[in-house]
């Protein structure tokens, strides 16, 4: 073999084993290339799944922000060095301030350290009472959660069921003890209108008589007012013409007008108008209302009946010093701001307005006098019933 023969023969194998190198690279670039593709897809679908959780994760973050925010409790995150992360727009309405960059220690000294009512339990400077609880983050955490619950109107609930208890017994009390008083009362009427019958009395001994007659008959009257007030829930109902009751009244209170030189005036829409209503009750509720306004030093009393579209309405205005305190208190058995008063006038008024399915409504101004609206609903018209009643039921309606 010459030498141009051993040249060729070694270019054939040179060109062979770079044929099979080739051939092994491209194999081996196609077996890349697939690995590659195989890699981008897992990893597009690991990327589409880390966003889809993602996606998850805000949403949830979402929700829960809207749950922390909607809850009627306050929420305070707190974090181990005592900084406050997180809190609801509830935390710091209850609070009263704001918790942007403050601790929990300033919260703590600011509104909640002198204000301890019992255990768990604040009053804050806004009035509201509140339940707190804290609770740890997690197991591995200084961190902690509190939680603020609002509970002013559980605790006026809870005093409200208290203070009707309380009044219930007593009302039972003094309803036994007024029934005890009436008996001993009465006897005491008959005696003294027999001692009063004798003509040869002294003139002071007639004057003590007739002081003696009015304690008795303030004392009738206050024993009158706790028993409607305890049992007024089925009264007598009866046709009663209004220009009756206001005679009535004047004449319950026709002495303490002329000792404190009060002008009474009536006013009232018929001559003939009538309701269907508690004689007693109403007149009682209209005889303290002008018992008010002669204490509260008025010089005119003027009571008045309208005829409305569905109601009668009654009013008393006086032109004295007006009330003093809460409109809500006033109704309140046994509230009162005089020394010698019961309590229990403007309760009864209001009891025979709701006994009647009516309302109270008040109207005061400091130094320049009441006025009180009584309205009670018409049920139906007297015209609507037989006929056999005649003209003497004309202008009459029916109040209950």
């Amino acid at each position: 073999m010459n030498r141009c023969e051993k040249k060729t023969l070694q270019l054939r194998t040179a060109f062979s084993a770079f044929n099979e190198t080739s051939v092994y690279l491209i194999e081996q670039y196609k077996a890349l290339e697939e690995k590659a593709e195989g890699l981008a897809s897992r990893l597009a679908e690991v990327n589409s799944d880390r966003l889809k959780q993602l996606a998850d994760k805000e949403s949830l973050a979402e929700r829960l922000q809207r749950i922390i925010s909607a809850l009627p409790s306050g929420l305070v995150v707190v974090a181990p060095d005592g900084k406050i992360l997180e809190w609801n727009a509830k935390a710091e309405e209850l609070l009263g301030i704001k918790l942007a960059g403050k601790s929990w220690q300033q919260i703590n000294d600011e509104c909640l350290s002198k204000s301890v009512l019992q255990a768990g339990e604040l009053l804050l400077a806004n009035g509201c009472r509140i339940n707190l609880s804290v609770q740890k983050q997690n197991a591995k955490s200084d961190g902690k959660i509190v939680l603020l619950n609002d509970v002013t109107e559980l605790r006026k609930l809870q005093d409200s069921l208290l203070h009707k208890e309380k009044l219930s017994a007593t009302g039972q009390m003094i309803g036994k003890l007024a029934h005890q008083i009436r008996t001993p009362l009465a006897s005491a009427f008959l005696y003294l209108s027999k001692i009063r019958k004798f003509d040869v009395l002294p003139a002071a001994t007639n004057k003590a008589l007739k002081k003696l007659h009015d304690c008795l008959s303030g004392l009738q009257q206050t024993v009158d007012d706790l028993l409607l007030y305890i049992r007024g829930q089925n009264p007598a109902m009866e046709w009663v013409s209004v220009k009756s009751i206001f005679e009535a009244v004047h004449m319950a209170c026709k002495f303490d007008l002329n000792d404190s030189n009060v002008k009474l005036v009536f006013h009232h829409d018929a001559e003939n108008f009538k309701v269907y209503v508690s004689r007693s009750a109403i007149e009682g509720a209209f005889i303290n209302l002008v018992t008010n306004a002669i204490q509260a030093s008025a010089t005119e009393i003027i009571i008045e009946s309208k005829m409305l579209d569905n109601e009668v309405l009654f009013s008393v205005k006086d032109n004295g010093q007006g009330i003093q305190g809460s409109y809500d208190e006033i109704f309140k058995p046994f509230y009162t701001t005089r020394n010698d008063g019961t309590g229990l006038g403007l309760a009864i008024v209001q009891a025979v307005a709701e006994l009647h399915g009516g309302k109270v409504r008040i109207e005061s101004n400091n130094k320049k006098g009441t006025l009180f609206e009584v309205r009670l609903p018409i049920q139906s018209e007297i015209n609507l019933l037989p006929s056999d009643g005649g003209e003497e039921y004309k202008n009459s309606y029916v109040c209950y």
